[in-house]
């Protein structure tokens, strides 16, 4: 997975991220020219696995994420980066929870967030 790689939104080329090993972590250092109308989050998809790494923030200039995540998260598969608007409502199935009730998507969980909807704890699960 170490190298430099293209970060795409849908077919166009707008940054590149460089990860580099660091003991058991991967280090994702991405840079993207974006316009700043709309906040975008960091994607990657590796062997089947997705996983968020987080919003692009304004850095040196352009805009862009600093992440590390352990290397056991990741296949041995060539990564994909692609940036999303972060209000996309594409992002998932949205699952209110509520304590005094079980939760039916406990299987789901590594690929989840939490997040609050109207006042409403939920959890919204990364299809």
């Amino acid at each position: 997975m170490v190298g430099s790689y293209d970060v795409r939104i849908g077919d166009r080329t707008v940054g590149n991220v460089e990860v580099v090993k660091q003991g058991l972590y991967y280090r994702f250092s991405c840079r993207c020219r974006l316009s700043g109308d709309t906040m975008h989050r960091l994607e990657v998809s590796c062997g089947g696995e997705r996983q968020d790494l987080g919003i692009c923030v304004p850095m040196e200039g352009r805009f862009g994420v600093e992440k590390k995540l352990p290397c056991k998260l990741f296949s041995r598969d060539r990564p994909e980066f692609r940036l999303l608007p972060k209000e996309s409502g594409g992002r998932g199935k949205y699952v209110p929870v509520y304590p005094e009730e079980p939760f039916a998507y406990m299987t789901k969980l590594k690929n989840a967030y939490l997040e609050i909807r109207d006042g409403q704890a939920g959890i919204l699960i990364r299809e």
